[in-house]
């Protein structure tokens, strides 16, 4: 109840349950990754307890923000420009992200970190991934 819905009555009668596991960081918040890999599998633990494997997808971004000015949400393609070589890649949280001279920040995730949450879902048996947006996201790679 303490998370909006009661989920083991609605596995009953849904055929799949998409899980939003990105937009823990964006517009209305302070800095920070769209789904750290951490986050990602704490909220996907818990859904497992309420809703079973096998009619779970897992949502992925395909997108970015900036923090600091200019527009809040930024497709791949766009991240990746406005971030040139200063992109960082960070492993433990499984996403993009970089400090620009100009005070704003970047978060972003692309091919690499869909497949992440991909490979999840395989290892987890669940029914499969759900990207927001694809069509709105520009090229992932």
């Amino acid at each position: 109840a303490a998370r909006g819905y009661n989920l083991t009555a609605l596995a009953r009668v849904l055929d799949v349950a998409a899980l939003m596991t990105y937009d823990m960081h964006g517009p209305w918040s302070g800095r920070g990754p769209i789904a750290a890999m951490p986050w990602v599998r704490a909220e996907l633990r818990y859904f497992m307890t309420r809703v079973p494997r096998r009619k779970i997808d897992l949502g992925a971004a395909a997108y970015g923000y900036q923090w600091g000015g200019g527009s809040a949400q930024l497709t791949v393609p766009q991240a990746r420009r406005l971030a040139g070589s200063r992109a960082v890649w960070s492993e433990r949280l499984g996403e993009w992200h970089a400090s620009l001279p100009n005070g704003r920040t970047l978060w972003w995730d692309d091919v690499r970190s869909v497949d992440l949450r991909r490979r999840v879902a395989v290892a987890q048996g669940l029914h499969g991934l759900a990207i927001w947006e694809l069509g709105s996201s520009g090229a992932l790679r």
